[in-house]
């Protein structure tokens, strides 16, 4: 925006300013405009101009609209939210403005691809719905994981880690770590559907509440009194989207419990990692404690990132930007590529499938020396070096 503009009169459309409002459930009411959102807003990191979310909090105030392509710029990392002296719901806004901007057809055109896919085919990524269950081929067989059914644990696989080929050994490790803790647990398959984040991301309510109500009543069917995820993101949609009679969990969070309560051992690797907080589980869920737990039961000594814990730098990947055209500039994931190579680590872990996209993305481009990994897939190492030291040791 121009000084012109800045100093150029707004007019407010009474008719556009309650339907922001409805929309953003005035959310951005207590700004006082102090602009500290804007200061802490991490495109500066990467040489951008930072979002002026102070901007977006008094558009959201006055129902005005040339929020643009600004909007969707927004990686909903929270960095704002966790900063701002008043508590403003800034995602909320974000979430609410989006939809107005959805309804008026400013919505990126990739973002609104990948929505109609989810409506097509029930995954983001342009993949054929019945391909769901793929990642059930990478299970050891003699491993029989249970499809459908009750039990006390459903685990929530996600799109991105059905569909990737590079990630589909996370859900297979999981089960396995699942396996040896004697979890009574079941997956949908096939059956599985989006969890609408990359929906509500781009603005679209009505689609989402749909997804919201069929996940809801998916869940119902399998009587499970806990659903764990891959991923943060998935978690938090379904935290704040679906009605559910059981409690969300992210798979860090839950292995931790079982990891306290002895039904899970790791052998000793006796290595050095680093690992990279995911914006939607150190900030949107306060779970930093629990990936560090399970890699020090590992023997893992975590050196840690220049950003980290709840004050991580965002892989870049967040609130729809997994969709957006590159320009080919510097990166987050880069940035975050070469802090890894600043510690001593000899690979780059995380817990959340974008991250890992993004993150290797990142190493490939920089010519990083750590390579990404996910973290569940070192915790089943782990699993295995306990299992093979209890061989060694005639089962002792």
């Amino acid at each position: 925006m121009s000084k012109a503009d800045e100093a150029a009169p707004l007019y407010v459309d009474d008719d556009r300013w309650d339907r922001v409002v409805e929309a953003t459930d005035g959310a951005a009411s207590v700004c006082y405009q102090c602009g500290t959102c804007t200061a802490s807003c991490p495109y500066d990191a990467i040489d951008e101009k930072p979002i002026s979310v102070r901007g977006l909090m008094r558009q959201s105030q006055l129902g005005v609209d040339g929020v643009g392509e600004e909007l969707y710029r927004c990686l909903t990392c929270k960095e704002c939210e966790a900063s701002c002296p008043r508590g403003v719901d800034i995602m909320d806004a974000i979430g609410g403005l989006r939809e107005v901007a959805f309804e008026e057809d400013e919505a990126p055109g990739r973002l609104e691809g990948a929505l109609w896919s989810v409506y097509e085919e029930d995954n983001p990524w342009e993949r054929p719905a019945s391909d769901r269950d793929a990642w059930l081929e990478e299970v050891p067989d003699d491993i029989d994981v249970p499809v459908g059914g009750q039990a006390d644990i459903l685990y929530y696989v996600g799109c991105t880690p059905s569909y990737d080929p590079s990630l589909q050994s996370v859900p297979a490790a999981m089960v396995q770590l699942l396996e040896a803790a004697d979890v009574d647990y079941t997956v949908l398959g096939d059956e599985e559907v989006c969890c609408g984040d990359v929906v509500r991301q781009t603005g679209e309510p009505d689609f989402f509440q749909q997804l919201s109500e069929m996940n809801a009543a998916l869940f119902e069917e399998t009587d499970a009194e806990t659903i764990i995820t891959t991923s943060p993101h998935c978690a938090e949609t379904f935290e704040d989207g679906a009605d559910l009679g059981a409690e969300v969990v992210h798979y860090t969070e839950y292995l931790a419990e079982l990891l306290e309560g002895g039904q899970l051992e790791f052998g000793d690797l006796d290595r050095t990692v680093t690992f990279h907080d995911p914006c939607y589980l150190a900030r949107g869920m306060a779970a930093v404690e629990a990936p560090r737990q399970l890699l020090a039961a590992a023997g893992v000594e975590v050196d840690e990132l220049a950003e980290s814990g709840a004050d991580t730098l965002c892989c870049g990947g967040g609130g729809g930007n997994m969709w957006r055209e590159g320009d080919g500039g510097k990166r987050f994931a880069d940035i975050r590529a070469k802090q890894a190579d600043d510690t001593d680590a000899e690979e780059l872990l995380t817990a959340c499938p974008y991250c890992v996209q993004t993150l290797d993305d990142g190493v490939k481009k920089v010519g990083a020396e750590a390579p990404v990994r996910e973290l569940a897939t070192v915790l089943l190492e782990a699993l295995e070096a306990g299992d093979e030291t209890d061989a060694n040791n005639g089962g002792d």
